[in-house]
């Protein structure tokens, strides 16, 4: 009887728990875009450049319809 009523206000911390960890998540989530936007934003645009170069191949890569090149 004991074990299941700590069990249960186990289960209850623990979901309490993870509801705020989601909902720090998602507060802290637009800071992050706006501190990459700031970053990009004194970046040379040389580096800009080239990143955006090495995502474009990126995805040319995983969109792909054969896996593997021929040899």
């Amino acid at each position: 009887m004991l074990g299941k009523i700590v069990a249960a206000i186990k289960n209850l911390i623990f979901g309490w728990a993870r509801s705020i960890g989601d909902t720090v998540k998602r507060l802290v989530e637009p800071s992050r875009a706006f501190v990459g936007a700031a970053r990009d934003a004194v970046r040379p645009r040389t580096e800009l450049v080239a990143e955006n170069a090495l995502l474009r191949q990126q995805l040319i890569v995983a969109c792909r319809k054969i896996k593997r090149p021929a040899l």
